[in-house]
């Protein structure tokens, strides 16, 4: 077995990995409850799981962290680590684009009902079928061929009680920029307005990378949906509404690239999951939700980063998930 590469101990994220692992454990086993009562396949019920038990189990050798990651979408840590390597990927292209340009394209909002089958059909393969119709004209001569990247995401609005789907994307230039926006208007006729589509000129590539990649969905969210400045104690967890959304994506891509072939070089994958046991003695941990830490059973309860749950969090957790409103 090779002695593979982890996280490094010694760095700064590895307490926002704590952080999030609360959040994540937090969340997961109240939606585990959720699509259960809902009746969810065992399949789907299992991924949730497999979120759970994410790094539940890691150990650490010559200043290197392994585990075992679930890399679902779901994880607020392989979620973190898959945007790392997304923006790995791509912003090495995106900057190499002379007139890059960000969109939003949205759909007027809908009810739960809707969620499954807008997220399923109506958005991946309304935008598929764009994509599809610029390659055969430009392949006549007669037209774009559409180069870019998107992510799917969707909000939730716990006032009006409905969902808001929509597409993140930056394109190659603007002539590509409004010509996707014209073609969903005209897809989406009666169902998406033109004000509601965003397009602008991309200034900092590194910055709007982020901002495409950013979620697939919020965790927090201000009840009174109002955009406050500063840090903010009233955010609530809508979890049943978290877990319809996330069950609307299963088996879809959240990112995709169109247009270009990457690399095969800027493909990496996660680190190693697994230590090799030698040269240096080899530490076992595990994760105690009430500790907020990875504790070393062995070493009298040591937690390996000593996170300290902030005011912030704190409040946000101490608080009743609400598991109803959808």
């Amino acid at each position: 077995m090779k002695n593979q590469k982890g996280a490094n101990i010694k760095s700064d994220k590895l307490q926002n990995w704590a952080k999030r692992k609360v959040i994540t454990v937090t969340l997961i086993l109240e939606m585990i409850k959720i699509a259960e009562n809902k009746g969810r396949s065992d399949k789907y019920i299992k991924s949730l799981w497999n979120t759970y038990h994410c790094l539940n189990k890691i150990s650490t050798q010559n200043e290197k962290i392994h585990g075992k990651y679930c890399k679902r979408r779901t994880c607020l840590i392989c979620n973190g680590i898959k945007k790392a390597e997304i923006i790995n990927k791509y912003l090495p292209i995106v900057n190499q684009w002379s007139d890059p340009h960000f969109i939003t394209l949205t759909v007027r909002s809908i009810g739960v009902k809707s969620l499954f089958n807008y997220m399923q059909n109506g958005m991946t393969r309304g935008f598929q079928k764009i994509v599809r119709k610029a390659y055969k004209k430009a392949q006549q001569g007669n037209g774009l061929k559409l180069v870019g990247i998107r992510s799917l995401e969707c909000n939730f609005n716990p006032i009006k009680r409905t969902y808001n789907p929509h597409f993140h994307l930056i394109v190659e230039n603007k002539a590509m920029a409004d010509y996707i926006i014209k073609e969903w208007l005209t897809l989406w006729k009666g169902k998406a307005g033109p004000y509601s589509q965003k397009m602008r000129k991309v200034k900092n590539s590194e910055k709007d990378m982020i901002e495409v990649i950013k979620y697939g969905t919020k965790i927090f969210t201000d009840p009174t949906m109002k955009k406050a400045k500063g840090k903010q104690t009233n955010l609530v967890i809508y979890a049943s509404a978290i877990e319809n959304i996330i069950y609307s994506m299963t088996g879809k891509r959240q990112y995709e690239h169109f247009g270009f072939k990457l690399v095969k070089n800027n493909l990496k994958g996660s680190p190693s999951l697994i230590a090799e046991a030698n040269d240096t003695k080899i530490e076992q941990w595990k994760f105690d939700v009430s500790m907020s830490d990875w504790v070393n059973n062995s070493d009298n309860n040591e937690k390996l980063t000593q996170l300290r749950i902030d005011e912030q969090l704190s409040i946000l957790l101490s608080n009743p998930i609400n598991s109803n409103l959808e």
